[in-house]
């Protein structure tokens, strides 16, 4: 039985960008080999720099944001199936206490098909909203470690932005 896999739009753009840096490297190499003295050496190495930076910006530190983001997208679906459980639980109180609390949870739609900036402000949003809600709650729908584990995941992908940028601004300054 074959397997879906799961595709990141913003790890495909990332390889198209790193491709089409490529050709213009190949085409540089090729056209300025012959026009050398017109456009000088420092300019062809100036652009070979330009291009190793900007691949290894998208390796290593794509790498990383994406492992944050996949685990933060199953910590949202984990909660969210969590819910699910909890809304069909045979004890009556576990039911209605999910009720109340997936009532907050379900006024934020989907977050993890968002691009970064907006998934996380999603998220945060939504997990504002359901720790403002009172403690035995979330306890009695059965979703207090799951509100946990999703504000932990939030928290290292922010981490882990702020990294991959604090990496940047030093790689730009020198």
């Amino acid at each position: 039985m074959a397997s879906i896999s799961r595709l990141f739009m913003r790890q495909l753009n990332h390889d198209e960008l790193d491709t089409f840096f490529g050709r213009i490297m190949s085409f540089m190499e090729t056209y300025f080999e012959k026009k050398a003295d017109e456009m000088g050496a420092d300019f062809i190495e100036a652009a070979k720099t330009f291009h190793l930076a900007v691949r290894r910006s998208l390796i290593s530190s794509d790498g990383v944001l994406v492992e944050a983001d996949a685990a933060a997208d199953k910590a949202w679906y984990l909660l969210y199936w969590q819910f699910k459980i909890s809304l069909d639980h045979p004890t009556e109180n576990i039911r209605e206490a999910a009720k109340v609390v997936f009532e907050t949870f379900s006024k934020i739609p989907n977050p993890t098909q968002l691009p970064y900036a907006e998934e996380y402000q999603e998220i945060k949003k939504l997990l504002d909203q359901l720790e403002a809600l009172p403690s035995v709650l979330l306890d009695q729908a059965l979703v207090t470690y799951w509100v946990h584990y999703l504000r932990t995941c939030y928290n290292n992908f922010i981490s882990a932005i702020e990294t991959v940028e604090s990496i940047r601004v030093m790689e730009a300054a020198g």
